[in-house]
């Protein structure tokens, strides 16, 4: 998603995580079940814009050795959620619509890179969204995503770390 026309803003938001720094390492209990306790990150963020209606995150593994990258938490909430606490991501949270990923699976699902594949990029993307996906509106999985937010993204976050399994 991160390159998909449909995302595209010139407009920014600033996306933080108090357990690593842009470009720097996720802590091993935001990874994966078996390598970690498996616990979302902490994430804050900066003003939106005025008119935002919805917020979309989506964290990916820009690394994975596919034709596009896999998609491990994708999730709709309210704008005026100021950011999230630590384990906060779960299928369960009612604060947050979870959209569907690999294998049906909703909630945060942290880094695992392949075993000897070296070191994964992982990009969490905060979009601000002119107008809300309707909870009626029937979602599957991440390619529903881009139809339905083209032309309403009024700006974007990007946070990146790094893990290594």
């Amino acid at each position: 998603m991160r390159t998909a026309p449909e995302f595209a803003t010139t407009a920014t938001l600033d996306l933080r995580a108090p357990a690593f720094a842009h470009g720097g390492p996720i802590p091993p209990r935001h990874a994966s079940r078996d390598l970690g306790p498996h616990i979302s990150p902490a994430l804050n963020w900066g003003a939106l814009p005025e008119g935002t209606a919805q917020l979309l995150l989506v964290m990916e593994d820009i690394d994975t050795p596919t034709s596009r990258p896999a998609v491990h938490l994708t999730a709709l909430f309210a704008p005026d959620t100021a950011g999230f606490d630590e384990g906060e991501l779960t299928a369960d949270n009612p604060r947050v619509r979870h959209v569907p990923g690999p294998f049906a699976r909703t909630g945060y699902t942290g880094p695992r890179p392949l075993p000897r594949h070296g070191p994964h990029r992982y990009g969490f993307h905060l979009h601000g969204l002119d107008r809300a996906i309707l909870t009626t509106t029937p979602l599957t999985g991440r390619t529903d995503l881009p139809a339905l937010v083209a032309g309403h993204v009024l700006a974007s976050g990007f946070l990146e770390g790094v893990h290594q399994g």
